[in-house]
């Protein structure tokens, strides 16, 4: 069996929210999870929820540890789910009732080329809608397909009527408009809505279509400029719409080398749409899909790319358009689905796309290449993430690794996730020391509970040495928020007390240092607990009623714990008289008489 990816209860904190683990927990301690399976480097398991239907997980792995993690429940708020969190923690604490089966790989090998026809024709009978994937699938293999090279996808032989797609934008609009004679204030996504009637486009672009994509975004282009009227300044997002049709023309015209006849066309209905465009709202959206038509595939500085000779203007003769990434994207889009690898590599390094070359190199199994080349031109950690992902995708850990090592010395919006990434991978292959160094340097940057956690896992018996400067550098930080959650985790309540009152006593985490200090700081605990009750119950908040009287069983908590039980009951029977007509209010206060003696 393939061995399992190293694993820690610390990793899967710091990749779930604390609610997530601690009931992900829960269904792992009630035995939740069931059905646990691994084939080659892929576990399933069902974990039993709140519905009939067990959830289903899939996890996938490589030597570095997870890949991918899924669940079937609708849960997307960030992190791994409950679900995720039992199974993982199945994984970690009980791997003998993981069943070993054979991966598909294994099933087939024994199996000659009749057998495996014959399988297929069997699964294609059982699931006739797998037929048009199956042919797709041969096609990169080199099998005969309608087309040959081609997607077994083409231009249609009819032409489609623009007719009800311009009826489809005039419905939109108009019914958009009459939602603001109603409303004005109020939020439309009529925007959103034409995006989806544009959507229906793409088939004919990625067909090469063109014959019938450029009239029906002419029909709706016009459409949009005909009816929009005032209400652009009633949605809002007018300028990503026009951004997005303007692409899409774009795209259209370049997706087959036209005729510069027909080119030359387009561009001229191009120009009189930006014209009307602009002097109704001042949009500028087409200018990419002019400059399109314009060049074409057959531009001088463009042609001298694709052919490999490149310079600092790149795919143009002059400096570079606002728009100038957009359309190189789309080139390289076009390129990628043309099968065009040296094109596409030469284009994405003349236009500064590095991510989208370097991972094009990786894919082309050229992975060699593609580290030579970021660690001489890379220099923002976002790529260097990328590539780095990219290269263990095909099991290239060290350069993974060494490119992860090189981009946190970089700048960029990734550091922290990329040091993280360095961490967990770093650790999944055995490498401590590596991890470690990683930890550090997100716990440095984020001054996370989280990362911090990972740095003491790592640690080992380290630990007590890297402790205090950890916490030093979370002392200088100034980082309240942050500090508290460290502090409670070390039980340092005296230090987390002085965070929140330097922060601020309303901060979300004032219960959780109250619950904390209820026995060795139970006067500070009792006057923060009453104080937070008295401004609810003075304020006549009879909604929030229940959470002063949660806070005051704090306080509660804390007479005991410091054997005020006489001053307890004392106070307690001023806030009965001080409160005696709040008739919603007594009731709940009357449930804190009892249940002193057992706390």
């Amino acid at each position: 069996m393939t061995p399992l990816p190293h694993l820690t209860e610390a990793f899967i904190r710091q990749n779930a929210n604390p609610e997530s683990f601690q009931r992900g927990r829960d269904y792992y301690r009630k035995g939740a999870v069931t059905a646990l399976e691994q084939r080659g480097r892929q576990l399933t398991a069902e974990v039993e929820g709140s519905q009939y239907a067990p959830y289903l997980i899939r996890l996938s792995f490589d030597a570095a540890g997870l890949t991918t993690a899924s669940c079937s429940c609708p849960y997307d708020w960030g992190g791994y789910c409950k679900h995720l969190v039992a199974v993982l923690l199945a994984v970690i604490h009980a791997p003998e009732t993981i069943e070993a089966r054979s991966s598909l790989g294994e099933i087939l090998a024994p199996l000659d080329r009749d057998d495996l026809q014959q399988l297929l024709l069997q699964l294609a009978e059982r699931r006739p809608e797998l037929t048009d994937l199956i042919e797709t699938l041969t096609l990169p293999l080199g099998l005969p397909g309608p087309l040959g090279d081609a997607p077994p996808v083409g231009p249609r032989q009819t032409s489609v009527d623009p007719a009800p797609f311009r009826k489809q934008i005039r419905t939109i609009l108009r019914h958009a408009e009459s939602r603001y004679e109603y409303d004005y204030n109020e939020e439309d996504s009529f925007t959103d809505e034409i995006l989806e009637v544009l959507a229906q486009i793409d088939p004919f672009i990625q067909a090469g279509d063109t014959a019938n994509a450029l009239p029906l975004l002419q029909a709706i282009t016009e459409e949009c400029l005909d009816e929009w009227g005032d209400l652009e300044d009633y949605a809002g997002d007018s300028d990503g719409f026009f951004d997005e049709l303007g692409q899409a023309w774009a795209e259209a015209l370049l997706v087959t080398e036209l005729p510069p006849a027909e080119r030359n066309h387009w561009l001229r209905e191009l120009e009189k749409l930006r014209k009307k465009a602009t002097a109704m709202n001042g949009e500028d959206g087409f200018e990419i899909a002019i400059e399109a038509a314009r060049q074409g595939w057959d531009y001088p500085p463009l042609v001298r790319v694709l052919g490999g000779e490149i310079t600092h203007l790149g795919a143009r003769a002059a400096a570079s358009p606002y728009f100038s990434d957009d359309l190189a994207l789309i080139r390289l889009t076009i390129l990628a689905r043309q099968g065009r690898h040296e094109a596409y590599l030469h284009l994405a390094e003349a236009e500064g796309q590095n991510a989208r070359y370097l991972t094009k190199l990786v894919e082309l199994d050229r992975a060699a290449e593609a580290v030579a080349y970021a660690l001489a031109h890379v220099g923002d950690s976002d790529t260097s993430l990328t590539l780095a992902k990219a290269l263990r995708a095909k099991n290239e850990l060290e350069a993974a690794l060494q490119i992860a090592e090189h981009g946190l010395a970089l700048e960029g919006h990734v550091r922290i996730e990329l040091a993280r990434w360095l961490r967990d991978t770093a650790s999944g292959v055995g490498q401590p020391a590596r991890a470690l160094s990683a930890a550090r340097i997100a716990y440095s940057a984020s001054l996370n509970l989280g990362d911090y956690q990972a740095v003491q896992a790592l640690a080992g018996p380290d630990w007590p040495t890297l402790k205090p400067d950890l916490l030093a550098a979370l002392a200088a930080s100034g980082n309240s928020y942050a500090a508290i959650d460290i502090y409670l985790h070390e039980g340092m309540v005296a230090e987390a007390i002085q965070a929140i009152e330097k922060g601020g006593l309303y901060s979300s985490q004032l219960e959780q240092v109250v619950a904390a200090a209820t026995h060795s700081h139970p006067d500070w605990a009792i006057r923060q607990a009453c104080k937070q009750a008295e401004a609810i119950m003075d304020a006549k908040q009879s909604n929030h009623y229940a959470r002063a009287v949660n806070w005051l069983r704090h306080a509660r908590l804390a007479y005991n714990a410091s054997g005020q039980h006489t001053e307890w009951r004392a106070y307690l029977d001023t806030l009965l008289v001080l409160h005696a007509r709040k008739s919603s209010l007594i009731p709940q206060l009357k449930t804190l008489l009892s249940g002193l003696a057992k706390e």
